[in-house]
């Protein structure tokens, strides 16, 4: 391999190194590789740290049925695979033939697919090729639509994959997050690889392409932009260390998900930290892949008199008391609600997780708690207040009775557990350890690395 092949080998070896107790590291990594020249420098480098250590790495290439050329793509990836020793997978996404595929919807199917081949191989990470220039992009295209500091301070080193819940078991990693594109493309033609060029790449009707246009032509403004991203990010780092502070101090997690939180304590926070606190956590307690917009949040929380009463948002109820804001999910439009099968369990509502045997085949009978009568082998049990109880997932027999209420069954037959606080303590974070090692040595950006970032003096 050659040197520069080396370099970003040591990347991924520091990147692991730095996140070694976040992720487990007997388990493979899966790499998600496109054929582009990201992610085909992705490959040769884990193909060379492979060659020393004993990390397993394998590959996926996704073929979206969207382009002839695309399967003759992946057997290109797998050809290289094949080459370098690395086990390989074509993930062929299938639509209807009748719909338009958009980029988000493209995007969603290709992590979904990817989340379920990790968790085929048991892994616990999925690494993707995203460099600085996409970094950079990012923070422009964020800019443009006046974010703060949450958005600019770009995307993470390690982040909860971006599909809820097909992605709750695995995590997406960006290893090569503080190196340009241009210096993975040098490792490449120093190896004599040749790399795919999507052609929407140049397709100046996506955004992406067009901020990519404008970036290319400014040294400058690039500066500009990785100063923004730096002081961002350890902004941003600081407000997650001080929410996640306060949700261990003041918030309550109770049956199904649900969470109560000090009024006090809130109130201490400013609007901003309030605001983004509540998205995160609304987003956990319904299930939902995302919270609410930021301007409605804020309308609801100086509306008090609004919330003594009780209002619906984000596919919650919030109701506050003396002393606690109470929030609870919003019932399922159908009763039913909506079971995803990820692995060997379901997940009910996107904030449940429902084990046991035979449960698959009752899926179709999972339904709210609601109203519904507490079953007799029940009525001995504490069982908790309706607004919490309500909430809970049970299962029905054929003609509607409840037959199991898991979460107040321990030593029954199914295994519940609610997955929201898990969920939130890692939306709580922003892991961007290595960007800011680089900055405060002084090493971050020069010419071994980010050779867009140079000048001609």
């Amino acid at each position: 391999m050659s040197a520069g092949v080396s370099h970003l080998s040591c990347c991924l070896a520091r990147w692991l190194s730095v996140y070694r107790d976040r992720i487990d590291p007997s388990a493979p990594i899966l790499l998600a590789v496109s054929g582009g020249s990201d992610s085909l420098a992705l490959l040769y480098a884990a193909a060379d740290l492979a060659k020393d250590t004993d990390i397993q790495f394998q590959t996926a290439t996704v073929d979206h049925g969207l382009r002839p050329e695309a399967a003759d793509e992946a057997e290109y990836v797998a050809r290289i695979c094949s080459d370098l020793g690395i086990l390989h997978r074509t993930l062929k996404l299938e639509w209807d033939e009748n719909v338009q595929v958009s980029q988000a919807q493209a995007r969603h199917a290709r992590y979904t697919a990817l989340s379920a081949a990790s968790r085929d191989i048991g892994a616990s990470v999925i690494f993707t090729g995203h460099t600085l220039d996409d970094q950079l992009e990012t923070v422009f295209m964020r800019l443009s639509k006046n974010s703060d500091v949450w958005g600019l301070a770009g995307m993470a080193e390690l982040s909860p994959m971006p599909v809820w819940p097909e992605g709750g078991e695995c995590c997406l990693g960006r290893p090569l997050l503080t190196e340009a594109r241009e210096t993975l493309r040098s490792c490449l033609t120093d190896q004599t690889v040749g790399w795919i060029n999507d052609p929407s790449n140049d397709e100046d009707r996506f955004e992406r392409v067009r901020t990519r246009r404008i970036l290319s032509g400014s040294i400058e403004l690039q500066k500009k932009l990785l100063a923004i991203c730096r002081l961002a990010s350890v902004e941003r780092a600081s407000l997650c260390a001080r929410l996640f502070d306060w949700v261990d101090q003041h918030l309550t997690w109770h049956l199904g998900g649900a969470a109560s939180l000090d009024l006090v304590a809130l109130k201490t926070l400013s609007m901003c930290e309030r605001c983004r606190l509540l998205q995160i956590l609304l987003a956990c307690v319904s299930g939902r892949s995302r919270g609410p917009d930021l301007n409605r949040l804020e309308a609801s929380l100086r509306s008090e008199e609004a919330l003594a009463k009780g209002l619906t948002l984000g596919g919650c109820l919030l109701k506050a008391g003396d002393e606690q804001l109470q929030i609870t999910a919003e019932l399922p439009e159908d009763d039913f609600g909506t079971c995803v099968e990820v692995g060997d369990h379901l997940i009910w509502e996107g904030r449940i997780l429902l084990k046991g045997e035979s449960l698959k085949w009752n899926a179709p009978r999972l339904a709210s708690f609601s109203e519904r009568s507490v079953p007799s082998h029940l009525r001995e049990v504490d069982l908790p207040v309706f607004a919490i109880r309500r909430t809970l997932p049970v299962i029905l027999s054929d003609d509607g009775v409840v037959l199991a209420c898991p979460h107040l069954e321990p030593h029954g037959k199914y295994t519940v557990a609610d997955i929201g606080k898990e969920r939130a303590r890692a939306l709580l974070s922003h892991n961007t350890e290595l960007f800011r090692q680089e900055n405060g040595l002084g090493e971050s950006f020069s010419a071994s690395s980010s050779t867009m970032l140079q000048t001609d003096e």
